[in-house]
């Protein structure tokens, strides 16, 4: 059942910082990569740092910097009727966020430790990474109303017209829940997956390469080789995407069509969230190690600088300016 922001306060405790809790830093930016192309000055870039338990959001128009304490490690991001949904793992929870606050508005107890977050037709998809299960939650009741079984931890879930689709990241597989069940081997261990044009994407993390599927029949169409540790991958139009790869840190431009690489671009250590902004003129890339997010141009995958981030970041999602 959803928790009211005073039930949850009764049984935070000590141990979890107020609610409220919104820390005003000064903005700031880090010295890499060095910026060949202005830096950009809309939109609220945040970003999930694991360690710190908290999100950093990031005013480019304004210069601030606000930081929301959370009552567990941050996974994943949606952005849903102008509110934020993020899942918390280990604390076994899904917050409903006010972006513009910050703030936490609810708070889904959601036992099995959730991880990937979509939205479909209305309703919220949540992983359940040690329940093996996929719950849709009503947003408007913050409430579960469906779940459905899956393969060994489903990590993350991506959706689009073609359906929904999830990694069973523990049986090497990629699995359609809607329109139709089915199942196919991907590499070891997938941990990234997007939709790509007509095509299903996963970065696996073991085999250091990409799985590529036809939407429609999960049928394998190839596999891109791409260094150790792919980690996430995103589309960028209906033929190609980004990915992330841990082992050689680096940021790769890929045809999924063509089933190659087509560019790479270094950036600090373990490279991680990927997000774009609202005019799809720059992209951010989150790094762990570093506590940075490196911002490129679109055009030529230009370096346009880097913001410090908090600890542990991970995924990260550029918001329209309040």
């Amino acid at each position: 059942m959803g928790l009211s922001l005073a039930t949850m306060n009764r049984l935070a405790g000590v141990a979890i910082l107020p609610m409220m809790l919104v820390a005003i830093l000064a903005f700031s930016r880090a010295a890499r990569p060095a910026a060949s192309v202005p830096f950009p000055a809309d939109g609220v870039l945040v970003v999930a740092n694991l360690r710190a338990e908290a999100l950093t959001f990031h005013d480019l128009s304004s210069g601030e910097t606000s930081t929301l304490a959370l009552p567990g490690p941050p996974h994943e991001l949606l952005p849903f009727n102008g509110r934020l949904y993020v899942t918390l793992g280990r604390a076994n929870l899904v917050a409903e966020i006010d972006p513009a606050g910050p703030g936490i508005l609810r708070l889904l107890d959601l036992t099995g430790e959730p991880h990937g977050i979509a939205e479909r037709e209305g309703s919220l998809l949540v992983t359940l990474d040690k329940a093996n299960a996929v719950v849709t939650i009503d947003p408007a009741t913050f409430t579960e109303v469906h779940r459905q079984p899956t393969g060994e931890t489903p990590h993350v879930v991506a959706t689009s017209p073609q359906g929904v689709f999830v990694t069973d990241s523990r049986h090497n597989t990629v699995r359609s829940l809607e329109p139709s069940l089915a199942t196919a081997p991907t590499g070891e261990l997938p941990e990234g997956l997007a939709i790509v044009g007509d095509r299903v994407v996963t970065a696996d993390y073991l085999s250091g390469s990409l799985s590529v599927f036809d939407a429609g029949s999960l049928a394998p169409l190839g596999s891109i080789a791409t260094g150790p540790g792919p980690v996430r991958v995103a589309a960028i139009d209906g033929r190609r995407a980004l990915v992330t790869t841990q082992g050689d840190p680096r940021l790769l431009i890929v045809d999924v069509t063509r089933l190659r690489a087509e560019k790479e671009l270094e950036v600090p250590a373990r490279p991680d969230g990927i997000c774009f902004s609202p005019d799809g003129r720059y992209v951010g890339i989150a790094s762990n190690a570093a506590g940075t997010v490196s911002v490129f141009a679109t055009d030529g995958w230009r370096p346009a600088g880097a913001l410090t981030a908090g600890d542990g970041p991970g995924a990260c999602l550029w918001l329209p300016s309040r």
